[in-house]
């Protein structure tokens, strides 16, 4: 299962006690907050919309390559 998470202003590291495949939609006012974290699992965007946005984005950028089971989220 993949995690696609939405992140502002937080540092998840309930996900370094697991073995998670994540995927993390990065809000943060600082990069601070996600330091650490490996960066090809962080998407920097803008903090526009609602959770809601980056989920569909994700969706749509992943169309025709979606895992078989995933979880929409935010990190906190």
């Amino acid at each position: 299962m993949k995690y696609i998470l939405t992140n502002y202003n937080f540092r998840p590291d309930w996900l370094n006690e697991y073995d998670y495949d994540f995927l993390i939609y990065d809000r943060s006012d600082s990069l601070e907050y996600l330091s650490g974290f490996p960066v090809e699992k962080i998407k920097r965007v803008p903090n526009i919309g609602n959770a809601d946005f980056d989920k569909l984005t994700y969706l749509i950028e992943n169309y025709d390559n979606l895992p078989n089971v995933f979880l929409w989220s935010k990190s906190n």
